[in-house]
């Protein structure tokens, strides 16, 4: 039995990771992988060639990035209008974390008018009280 705590990481119930380190290890491949690229382009293709391709393979993940960026913002200022992508890398984890928020929040939006509702409901069943003295129920006259 897998303790509550204890997260699940695709599949595999007892590996365990800390959140930072689940964030940064993809982050560490892909710079490896970009490294990886610039090498074999510098073998390939020699030292200019390599840095160029490099250069290139980070500038599309930069944009990528500014890209997730951009939709963010956009579905914060709109979350009925835009949707979210699934996102790449980090993005996915942050946006499903962003939508089970929502949810969540359209969740407890709904059980508090259905809970207002009846609320409403109830005092309507009630009868209006006859305060002797001209008071109010409030106590002021």
């Amino acid at each position: 039995m897998v303790p509550a705590h204890h997260p699940v990481i695709r599949g595999y119930p007892f590996v365990s990771m800390s959140p930072t380190a689940l964030f940064w290890t993809p982050v560490a491949v892909r710079l490896c992988l970009v490294a990886a690229a610039g090498l074999t382009g510098w073998y390939v293709w020699g030292l200019a060639a390599g840095l160029a391709l490099a250069l290139v393979v980070l500038t599309v993940m930069v944009l990528m990035q500014l890209s997730y960026m951009f939709q963010l913002s956009q579905w914060l200022d709109n979350p009925d209008e835009v949707r979210l992508s699934d996102g790449w890398g980090s993005w996915t984890d942050i946006f499903a974390k962003l939508y089970k928020l929502r949810r969540d929040e359209q969740r407890t939006r709904s059980e508090l008018a259905e809970w207002l509702s009846r609320f409403r409901q109830a005092m309507s069943q009630l009868p209006e009280a006859n305060w002797p003295n001209g008071c109010r129920a409030s106590g002021r006259r």
